[in-house]
């Protein structure tokens, strides 16, 4: 059973994961909050183990953002565990054109009790919260279109408790990651974002990979 646990563990790092002229939110290579204030995000991440499906609100401006969201994931196949998530960044230009920026990034999550969990009679609890630092920038910029590079370090704990049933166990581990991401932003409020994270220090060691799409609207008057 606590092999079956770890292997949840890899997808926690990514249930709060939020979505930066065309303008772009240049650390995370996601539109620009500064024409349109609200965002519609979506994301699929998966491994050789497990599959995630994602989406979340976010509110932002040229300095603070805010998101909630919820996901659902499954391990092979397995009992999905749905999750409700929250992050909270700031931007902060390195460059006075903005083309270069690096965002703070607070994350937390917790998963609602997933009850007979793969068969084993136990309820699942997950629980998870980290702090990042993303950093990129605007490489190529058309008036309808943008492409962003961008990297990212983070430190993350997931706990991961099943109680009662045949096999209860408690997991808490704690580990780094490493990740890129490419954004594809076209006109100041779409962008389609693949990236990859690869863990250290941690009970997995498969590289996570990813899909984001992201949708602004409400534009300031």
């Amino acid at each position: 059973m606590r092999h079956s646990i770890r292997t949840v563990l890899p997808a926690l790092a990514f249930t709060a994961l939020v979505p930066a002229t065309a303008a772009a939110q240049a650390c995370l290579g996601n539109p620009s909050f500064a024409t349109n204030h609200l965002q519609l995000a979506g994301d699929y991440t998966f491994s050789s183990d497990f599959d995630q499906l994602g989406a979340s609100f976010v509110s932002g401006s040229n300095t603070v953002f805010a998101g909630l969201g919820a996901n659902s994931y499954s391990y092979r196949g397995g009992d999905p565990n749905l999750r409700l998530a929250g992050t909270l960044g700031y931007q902060v230009p390195i460059t006075s054109s903005s083309r270069v920026q690096a965002c703070p990034l607070l994350r937390a999550s917790y998963g609602l009790a997933t009850d007979d969990y793969n068969g084993t009679g136990g309820e699942l609890t997950t629980r998870s919260y980290g702090f990042g630092l993303a950093l990129g920038g605007t490489l190529l910029q058309r008036p309808r279109f943008a492409l962003v590079p961008s990297v990212q370090a983070s430190v993350q704990r997931d706990a991961f408790t099943v109680r009662g049933g045949f096999a209860p166990d408690d997991v808490n581990d704690t580990y780094g990651l490493l990740g890129v991401a490419l954004g594809f932003v076209m006109s100041e409020s779409l962008s389609l974002r693949p990236s990859v994270q690869l863990p250290l220090n941690a009970s997995f060691d498969e590289p996570l990979f990813g899909i984001g799409l992201s949708l602004n609207y409400g534009r300031r008057r």
